[in-house]
């Protein structure tokens, strides 16, 4: 009945509120029934704050917060009631939050039942983090739980139950009780590939992990996804396991996929601040375009021009200083590995304000692979060729070999990436 009775006020409070025009500001937050922590650690978990305008939406927010707070702190009977003080006069509103605690809860024992082909301190492993006697969190023995089917899933046994039960023991102990059925280990026997239009089958099946007839296997068929995306060609891709009616033994897998349209067109405008004579404030234009999967073999060519203009100030006229065509060929695959390959010409057309006019001719080819635990393995080969066409001299700003007509460069690099990136 009290929470009715709350529920009516705030109603009402609010369509006053809607009705007046008038915007009131938090300008008081209270507890009371707190024990266990600071009222200004507790403060710091609210969206409402003394100063801002009132919103009853993240009151109902903040008491979401304020529970799942203290029940990742043990206190699983906690309860928390809010009230609010509101005066029209002076346009403001105290919110009140009134805590129950409740009884603090730690881990008591985990206990594993229904395990016959992992043993029980392969699973207790997992939970080596998380032992008694730590205080009670069920976000923790959720993720452990997911841990567990983790495990499970990459030895083969997709079809395993896992059930979780509490029981409570002297009071303030949580024992944990998973209760396992492993079913059998199952094995890819077939795997069928759905929604390809003109891509080739063996463009999804060499970026697979795993091969018919083997082990069922979460973390490959997570990765194998990966791959399909990263070719660029898919704009979905889904993996599904179908059981083998009177086989319980093995699955049939199903490859979902839906294609890109392979071909692509695109403009782009920019604009450049140069402090340089030579630049100036330049105005490029991009028009591009390509085909990302060519015979559905996933080779990909594209073609990109690119003017620019710029207004000189002097002759109060709009010039185009340089103009610039690139074409790509990528070959993905190089020598039966995931190692792509980049073949690149372009020609580079120079009609600077203040230096000599020159064409740049470029070829190139590199290669680049990705190695396990974030180590990439790049080279490449370039040639470039200067055609000077008018006496002078070039900008080093414009071209940085200046001078050269002919160069040719030779490039390995190594990178590996030791920051701790999320998995």
């Amino acid at each position: 009945m009290k929470t009715l009775t709350q529920l009516f006020s705030l109603l009402i409070f609010l369509l006053i509120a809607a009705h007046s025009g008038y915007a009131f500001e938090v300008t008081q937050i209270e507890f009371s029934g707190v024990h266990s922590f600071k009222e200004k650690e507790l403060k710091s978990l609210l969206h409402s704050e003394v100063g801002d305008e009132f919103d009853a939406r993240l009151v109902k927010l903040d008491k979401i917060l304020l529970t799942n707070f203290y029940r990742s702190k043990g206190f699983l009977t906690f309860q928390v009631f809010d009230s609010l003080t509101i005066r029209r006069s002076e346009e403001d509103v105290h919110i009140f939050y009134r805590i129950i605690e409740g009884q603090r809860f730690y881990l008591g024992e985990i206990r594993i039942d229904g395990n016959n082909e992992i043993s029980t301190a392969e699973i207790l492993d997992l939970f080596k983090n998380y032992t008694p006697p730590a205080v009670f969190d069920e976000a923790i023995i959720d993720q452990n739980r997911n841990k567990i089917e983790d495990f499970y899933y990459n030895r083969g046994k997709p079809f395993v139950n896992i059930n979780l039960d509490y029981e409570f023991s002297q009071d303030s102990l949580v024992i944990v009780k998973i209760d396992l059925t492993e079913n059998r280990t199952v094995y890819i026997k077939d795997i069928e590939y759905l929604g390809i239009r003109s891509a080739q089958k063996f463009i999804i099946r060499r970026e697979l992990e795993f091969q018919n007839g083997e082990m069922y296997n979460r973390k490959k068929l997570a990765k194998s996804q990966q791959n399909i995306y990263s070719t660029g060609l898919f704009d979905y891709v889904r993996f599904e396991i179908e059981p083998i009616s009177g086989d319980s033994a093995n699955v049939n897998l199903k490859i979902l996929v839906q294609e890109r349209d392979p071909r692509w067109v695109g403009m782009r405008v920019g604009f450049a601040y140069e402090q340089e004579e030579s630049y100036g404030n330049k105005l490029e234009l991009t028009a591009e375009g390509g085909h990302r999967n060519l015979f559905g073999t996933a080779r990909s060519i594209s073609l990109h021009l690119v003017p620019s203009f710029l207004y000189d100030v002097e002759t109060n006229q709009i010039v185009n200083p340089e103009n610039q065509i690139t074409f790509n060929y990528i070959e993905p695959w190089i020598g039966y590995t995931r190692t792509p390959g980049v073949l690149q010409f372009s020609y580079h057309q120079y009609r600077p304000l203040n230096s000599a006019d020159f064409n740049v001719f470029k070829s190139a080819f590199n290669l680049k692979h990705n190695f396990e635990d974030f180590v990439e393995l790049s080279g490449g080969i370039e040639a470039k060729f200067v055609d000077l066409l008018s006496e002078g001299f070039i900008d080093t700003t414009l071209e940085a070999d200046a001078g050269k007509d002919q160069v040719y460069s030779l490039s390995l690099y190594g990178r590996r990436d030791s920051k701790d990136n999320f998995k």
